[in-house]
């Protein structure tokens, strides 16, 4: 039995922070469902950045979002809000990716009696109830799942089986309003050697802005999509933030390509975004949020990376299924560098120049393993 006063029928409503983009609250998500396994009757409210708060459209076990322009508030402003938000909803628990000291802190204000979080400093220990250590050299979510076993362990013990989620981004299963929406789009029914292929090229604009730049460039996603639509039916596909290397990319393809479709501007929402990844047999994405939810939604999914890593940003081996292929350029003994050696990109990029040949083979082992049966050899 727990060692403590914190007992499961006292916990009724749950804060979960997560500040971030989309795809930082989409690797957060097993420690959202784990709670939720274990603690099927909590209120859960997720707190996101405001231009993150769309991912709630898509995440399993979540009650509540509530969203803050994080971006736009000073770092006292931002502490003011979160100990006055929290006081005011009366939480039981909360759970915080911050790592900075003054969150734990936050946390200790807010009088929220339960509180789990990430470890800092030394002076902010003990204002939290658990500390977990931060272990970023494992993939993003295993280490989150951490948190989750901080959080859980303590009220039930011996009880307590770690591991009932998987260290994969969750997204719930679309209902078939969602789907059914998709058939606006015409996509149709091709030979089971053929595939339906969607590529997402473009990163956030707010990475692009901080000189980070982790796609391929428009003439080589134009040489892939022709040589892609010769077999397959491909289709392009983005946001607001993706409309300038769409046009690089339209530019450079010929204005009537049978087997291509632009769907560029076709889905509104994250929602959106999701229902068509479903209607999709493979994902081509860069390092971004749409290549974590197409991973979420268990799609098979090209990644394309450049100066992160594979090993931080994507499920292991064990729990991808066979779902999953990476493609960067191992040749390069300075990638990956992003994060943990550099915070923008290098004057020359060399890791972006990944050769058409290697996507192209990258996509066909892909497909072969996704689809085993419907493979012709």
């Amino acid at each position: 039995m727990p060692s403590h006063s914190f007992r499961v029928k006292d916990i009724h409503r749950v804060a979960v922070i997560c500040y971030g983009g989309l795809g930082d609250v989409l690797l957060f998500s097993p420690v959202i469902r784990e709670i939720r396994q274990w603690m099927p009757h909590v209120h859960i409210t997720l707190y996101a950045e405001e231009r993150s708060a769309s991912v709630g459209t898509v995440l399993e076990g979540v009650d509540a979002v509530l969203s803050m322009p994080v971006g736009s508030l000073s770092k006292f402003q931002f502490f003011k809000y979160l100990v006055g938000d929290l006081r005011l909803r009366h939480y039981d628990a909360v759970i915080s990716t911050g790592r900075n000291p003054f969150i734990a802190l936050a946390l200790a204000l807010s009088g929220v009696p339960y509180r789990v979080g990430y470890a800092s400093k030394a002076w902010a220990k003990g204002f939290l109830s658990h500390v977990t250590n931060v272990k970023s050299s494992r993939y993003a979510s295993v280490m989150h799942l951490e948190l989750a076993r901080s959080f859980l362990k303590p009220l039930f013990g011996s009880d307590y089986q770690f591991g009932k989620t998987p260290a994969y981004p969750h997204a719930k299963t679309l209902d078939a309003k969602t789907l059914d929406a998709m058939e606006v789009l015409k996509i149709e029914r091709l030979p089971s050697h053929k595939k339906h292929i969607l590529i997402h090229p473009g990163v956030s604009a707010m990475s692009q802005a901080k000189g980070i730049y982790k796609g391929w460039s428009a003439s080589k996603w134009a040489d892939f999509i022709l040589q892609l639509s010769r077999n397959h039916a491909v289709y392009l596909v983005g946001a607001k933030d993706d409309e300038a290397i769409i046009a690089d990319i339209l530019k450079i393809l010929p204005a009537s390509l049978g087997t291509f479709k632009n769907l560029f501007g076709q889905t509104k929402s994250f929602a959106d975004l999701a229902g068509l990844m479903s209607c999709m047999d493979v994902i081509c994405a860069v390092d971004s949020a749409p290549m974590h939810l197409a991973i979420a939604l268990r799609r098979p999914t090209l990644a394309f990376f450049g100066p992160t890593d594979p090993q931080l940003l994507v499920p292991p081996a064990e729990n991808a299924e066979g779902l999953i292929k990476t493609v960067y350029r191992g040749d390069l003994a300075c990638r990956p560098c992003l994060w943990q050696h550099r915070q923008v990109n290098c004057e020359t990029s060399d890791c972006l120049d990944v050769p058409v040949e290697s996507m192209l083979t990258a996509v066909c082992d892909l497909i072969e393993q996704a689809y085993p049966q419907e493979t012709p050899h």
